[in-house]
């Protein structure tokens, strides 16, 4: 009952006392409490004035804890994916059949290869989804879908780097900060392009620094073209000097994640030997000479939550696969 409020029932019985022994009329509601208790809300006009008082208090805390709750993210049971499309428009048929049957509520995609005006807003809108993209044309290209409509999206690193490719979104989605980011390959140890991998990373690592917390509910997920151990690499040994294994590449992974990050899908396979991509030559897939490239980070308040993580290898099977298979995680409210 509203009028069983310690703060309400208090001043109430102060009034009484006031009100009383200064001879005024007490109102005939005041007798009965839930009689009271209606007219606080509905009917005011036949309270005293020192029931008046209360209903005005009673109101403005009401109001206060509206807005206060109105302010706090709603966290229910969210399932989150990310996957490397490899082509949004050579992958689109499957992607849309993955969607109807997996039915994930936030999906991570990354190479899109595809400008926003070229991105088939329009099929994945009939699907049931939202998108906030960030395409490029023949390259890169990155996008988050959801069932809710994103908010606050973001486009990029911020910072004063004059960065023309497309390799991070972020946005508000289901009460957490959604990251969806496609890490520079790197080419050759050495090159230029591997420098750029190495910068990108560290420009990563400072955006997180500059504007989150790991107490925030953050998940940096996507293709981070990163190994993050032998655990990860089904033939460590013919891996180890290249871009996707090199102690420095991992270095700067482990910057990353280190800020306040827990790699989920290890927490729940610690042992390793699941992968998720598979070269496209050399029958690698068949041999299951592959590596686990594509991560989902999660800062501890959803870690906690996080009940169950999983790659589809099924989706690698098949006409045309993208050479990465989607990466699934579930976070409980």
């Amino acid at each position: 009952m509203l009028g069983g409020l310690p703060a309400d029932g208090a001043s109430l019985q102060q009034h009484r006392m006031n009100y009383c022994n200064a001879g005024a009329t007490i109102c005939s509601s005041c007798i009965c409490k839930d009689l009271h208790d209606y007219a606080l809300l509905v009917s005011p006009h036949i309270l005293c004035l020192g029931c008046r008082w209360a209903r005005r208090r009673l109101l403005y805390w009401q109001a206060s804890c509206c807005q206060l709750f109105a302010a706090l993210p709603i966290l229910s049971a969210v399932k989150l994916a990310t996957w490397n499309v490899n082509s949004i428009r050579a992958r689109l048929e499957r992607l849309l059949a993955w969607l109807e049957k997996h039915q994930p509520d936030v999906l991570c995609l990354q190479e899109l290869k595809a400008t926003d005006e070229d991105f088939p807003g329009e099929a994945i809108a009939e699907a049931g989804y939202h998108a906030a993209v960030h395409g490029q044309k023949a390259y890169n290209g990155v996008a988050i879908l959801s069932k809710t409509e994103p908010a606050k999206v973001e486009c990029g690193i911020k910072d004063r780097v004059k960065d023309p490719q497309a390799r991070l979104i972020s946005a508000d989605v289901g009460g957490m900060r959604v990251m969806s980011a496609y890490v520079p390959n790197g080419a050759e140890v050495g090159s230029e392009k591997y420098a750029y991998k190495l910068d990108w990373m560290r420009r990563l690592r400072k955006h997180l620094d500059g504007h989150y917390s790991p107490t925030d509910r953050v998940v940096l997920c996507g293709d981070f073209n990163v190994a993050v151990d032998d655990k990860d690499v089904a033939r460590p040994e013919e891996w180890q000097d290249t871009v996707l294994c090199h102690s420095d590449v991992r270095d700067a992974l482990e910057k990353v994640r280190g800020w306040g990050f827990t790699d989920v899908f290890r927490k729940h396979h610690p042992e390793g030997g699941i992968y998720s991509w598979w070269d496209y030559r050399m029958l690698a897939f068949p041999r299951n000479d592959g590596l686990r490239l594509d991560h989902i980070f999660a800062t501890e308040p959803l870690a906690e939550r996080c009940s169950l993580a999983e790659v589809d290898r099924d989706e690698r099977k098949g006409k045309k696969p993208s050479d990465h298979a989607p990466v699934v995680a579930v976070f409980d409210d």
